[in-house]
């Protein structure tokens, strides 16, 4: 159960950085989120991760990507001067370019390191731990990895171990490479500020060490967690904000002050970008000639779309559709792609599930639409 809360805690920080950016634009200290009849405030999200943060049994860990940890091994390696290794290493790294993955050099355990090496550490033990918990040699990766759906490299988690597989002889055993240099040298100073740079952007998330409800009642009763699915949506919208990389945004709130998510179509957000100025809408509808969607009959209204352009004139580059389904609807998603798509003939069309994903884009029942080539599902 705690895993199904945990993922919430990061949401929630991203969100209270959108809401306090925001409201620092408006001269406040930060906006507030209207989710249908209710409203939440900068303090419910901050209740809900200080309430899971503090629960008995509970422990924080860095919410580390591939992508982060190849980051982490350079800005090392970039301070480093070489020092020699330790047997326990050599060692390793010998048994390693052989191809066996054994357990962590002793001499390179987290509790034997002092800070920023010991969180260096962690992330180095944490991708080995989940590789061998999957194979344990070299020779069993192509069969493991044939077996699996692989999706983007670098933003799997380093606690994924299908992620750390496919990247391992690029990742795994030059990280380790780095740690054992590192933790040689007398003064790491120059390691630690280049290393704290990268982990001053990674997230840290709390897992249980006991695994006990009772230490979850708490959260459960929250505002926060009780909107959860509604919490994921608003999330959703503030990573397509992020992602545009924006110079200016203006969000537009009630006459409250709230930023409204309601199920009607609303504009929440005007965005300054290098590429111009763009628009982000909620519940925008827009006409559908013969939807193949059930419940739909001329019009399509999509969670989120990205438009570009003077009102009348403009166009849509990016639909976002936010789904909560824990067993994948191949029909239901894919009848939303498609619905979407044809009334959205311009834009990149995505699903967004909380959930396992469905082979829908590669489906041949829709092919026929002409449409799969810009519909994705993640």
């Amino acid at each position: 159960m705690f895993d199904v809360v945990a993922p919430f805690s990061a949401m929630s920080q991203e969100i209270i950085g959108f809401m306090r950016a925001a409201g620092a634009r408006r001269g406040k200290a930060s906006i507030q989120i209207a989710i249908e009849t209710s409203i939440l405030g900068l303090e419910h999200f901050e209740e809900f991760i200080r309430t899971l943060r503090h629960a008995p049994g509970v422990t924080e860990v860095w919410d580390a990507t591939i992508d982060d940890a190849f980051d982490l091994a350079n800005a090392a390696r970039s301070s480093l001067r070489g020092e020699a290794l330790s047997q326990d290493v050599k060692i390793w790294l010998d048994n390693f370019d052989r191809g066996e993955f054994r357990e962590l050099p002793s001499s390179l355990h987290p509790e034997r390191l002092d800070n920023d090496l010991a969180d260096l550490a962690w992330v180095a033990a944490t991708a080995l731990n989940a590789l061998r918990s999957v194979i344990q040699s070299r020779d069993k990766r192509d069969s493991l990895l044939a077996s699996h759906q692989l999706s983007a490299i670098g933003l799997g988690k380093i606690r994924d171990p299908i992620a750390v597989a496919m990247v391992e002889h690029d990742l795994v055993g030059p990280l380790i490479r780095v740690l054992g240099h590192a933790a040689m040298e007398r003064d790491n100073s120059a390691l630690s500020a280049a290393i704290r740079r990268v982990f001053a952007r990674i997230p840290r998330v709390p897992v249980s060490t006991t695994g006990e409800f009772e230490a979850l009642e708490k959260v459960l009763s929250l505002p926060a967690w009780k909107k959860r699915f509604e919490v994921y949506a608003v999330w959703i919208a503030t990573r397509i904000v992020s992602a545009i990389e924006p110079e200016r945004v203006a969000v537009h709130t009630d006459a409250q002050g709230a930023l409204p998510f309601a199920f009607q179509e609303t504009q929440l957000a005007t965005i300054e970008s290098a590429e111009g100025e763009k628009f982000l809408w909620a519940e925008r509808r827009e006409r559908c000639i013969d939807p193949i969607g059930k419940n739909r009959t001329n019009n399509v209204q999509p969670d989120y779309g990205l438009w570009a352009g003077p009102k009348g004139a403009d166009r849509c580059d990016l639909i976002i559709e936010v789904k909560h389904y824990k067993t994948p609807a191949v029909t239901t998603f894919g009848a939303a792609l498609v619905d979407y798509a044809k009334a959205h003939p311009h834009a990149t069309t995505v699903l967004v599930n909380y959930g396992p994903k469905a082979g829908v884009a590669d489906h041949e029942k829709w092919a026929h639409y002409g449409v799969l080539d810009r519909c994705h599902v993640t």
